[in-house]
């Protein structure tokens, strides 16, 4: 159960990282969690590739790097030593046989793999290396956060947070999982009932707690507002109303993770009122301006 959660969360944590693939064969599992990233590549254990190799590490900014050990190839040495040589903060997977041919270079890894693991245990080994950056990430926002005036958590809010964290946490990924089909164009009613019911949730949440209750009718009232949306009535060049949506999106899972995951908790009024704006500027936006509907109607007829 543990592993599946961890793979669930993987596209998450892997939101601003890259890897790369070093092998010369075409490995299933690798294909399997590339858009999960914001950029994968693979190229071929050659003496070329190594030449190049400070390049592409250069060029699509790497963080991670699986490094194929499964075959007898004489430039994996080399390999590791221009990865190790060009940025040691770069993680360097091993994916390995159970010959362990290459034992002297797998005590050098960060971690290993084995050729035959499952996609969950593939995913399963990232996730808890993008975790570790997460935590630091975490805790390096978190003491700027206090710096410029957190404010410190009261019992029955740090109670709250710990109750509803996962709720929380599945909300911010099927959020995530949607907005990301805004972001690709896809736009339909089932779409956008589908956030509506996420925002829903979320206005269920914040209604449990005093302290943060006042943020729950804004929420509900947009629930319902998209709801009754719609789309067939929405002229073309409306469309761009949905950035709004993207942004309020984005707003709203910072925010939830913020709280039931980092505790970091602010002035809700400014989160309110931020949120009232992004959904005022989204309506007005949907609405065509009906001066100039008169006008292009009095200048056709």
């Amino acid at each position: 159960m543990t592993t599946k959660q961890h793979s669930h969360y993987l596209k998450f944590l892997a939101q601003g990282y890259n890897i790369l693939l070093l092998s010369d064969k075409s490995i299933e599992n690798f294909n399997e969690i590339t858009d999960c990233f914001d950029t994968a590549n693979q190229r071929n254990l050659t003496q070329i590739e190594l030449d190049n190799l400070t390049f592409t590490l250069m060029n699509n900014n790497i963080d991670i790097v699986l490094l194929d050990l499964s075959e007898k190839n004489n430039l994996s040495d080399a390999f590791y030593e221009a990865i190790s040589s060009y940025n040691k903060r770069i993680v360097l997977i091993g994916i390995v046989d159970y010959a362990v041919e290459s034992l002297h270079l797998i005590k050098k890894l960060d971690e290993f793999i084995f050729t035959d693991c499952s996609i969950e245990e593939l995913k399963d080994k990232i996730f808890k290396i993008l975790s570790v950056y997460y935590t630091i990430k975490s805790v390096s926002r978190r003491d700027v956060n206090i710096d410029t005036g957190s404010s410190e958590l009261s019992n029955d809010l740090d109670e709250f947070f710990d109750m509803y964290e996962g709720s929380s946490l599945f909300i911010v990924d099927e959020l995530m999982e949607m907005n990301h089909s805004l972001r690709s164009g896809e736009l339909s009613p089932e779409l956008i009932n589908n956030i509506a019911e996420k925002i829903e949730e979320i206005s269920n949440i914040f209604n449990s707690n005093k302290e943060i209750h006042d943020v729950a009718p804004i929420f509900n009232d947009f629930a319902k507002y998209l709801q009754n949306l719609d789309l067939a009535t929405i002229q073309p060049s409306s469309f761009q109303a949905f950035d709004y949506l993207v942004a309020i999106i984005d707003d709203t899972n910072t925010n939830l993770m913020d709280m039931f995951v980092d505790r970091l908790f602010k002035d809700v009024y400014i989160f309110e009122h931020s949120l009232e704006n992004n959904i005022a500027f989204m309506k007005n936006a949907l609405t065509p301006n009906e001066e100039e509907v008169d006008e292009s109607e009095l200048e056709f007829f």
